[in-house]
């Protein structure tokens, strides 16, 4: 698409389910997520060829994957192992995949993306609410913000969006009570 939004070009045309589309750094390539063999799968296409290859063979879902700063890896939410969803790391060709959290049973953790320097992601923990940073070189877990979705009266307050990164700043934005 133009800046204008003229222009609209989609870059693929199925009947089937592709989402959370997040792009690589240059520009060539675009990982989502699709169910088109079944259930949620990591695909990503090269855009100057239009060949698409599957990331992930797994029977249970996958969701929100995000390149890393350098383009050498992809972080992604999933619940592998048939539990909560983790969060992990995979090289970019789908090789190497390797669990970075390892959440308690009720805890979902979920919308990972790295810091700038790709030493680290920032992730939610849904349950309960918490905006949390892992240090991929120590595996240390510190939490930026806890309880976050939770008022005062201690009801769940629904979010209203994922954390995301400037690429140009590294400032971590994300909604919350209709103001970011």
């Amino acid at each position: 698409m133009n800046k204008d939004g003229s222009g609209k070009t989609p870059v693929m045309d199925t009947l089937v389910n592709e989402r959370e589309a997040d792009w690589s750094a240059d520009g060539h390539e675009v990982i989502f997520v699709s169910d088109k063999d079944g259930n949620d799968e990591i695909y990503k296409i090269n855009l100057d060829t239009q060949v698409i290859d599957r990331l992930t063979f797994t029977p249970y879902a996958e969701a929100f994957p995000h390149w890393s700063p350098d383009g050498n890896n992809i972080s992604f939410a999933s619940s592998n192992d048939g539990g909560p969803m983790h969060i992990f790391v995979m090289d970019s060709n789908g090789k190497n995949l390797r669990q970075v959290t390892n959440s308690h049973v009720n805890d979902v953790d979920a919308h990972p993306i790295w810091c700038p320097d790709g030493a680290c992601i920032v992730f939610f923990r849904l349950v309960p609410s918490k905006l949390l940073i892992l240090d991929l070189n120590t595996a240390e877990i510190t939490p930026l913000l806890g309880d976050i979705f939770k008022s005062q009266d201690e009801t769940v307050i629904n979010m209203e969006g994922f954390p995301s990164r400037s690429p140009v700043r590294g400032y971590i934005t994300f909604a919350m009570f209709g103001q970011f």
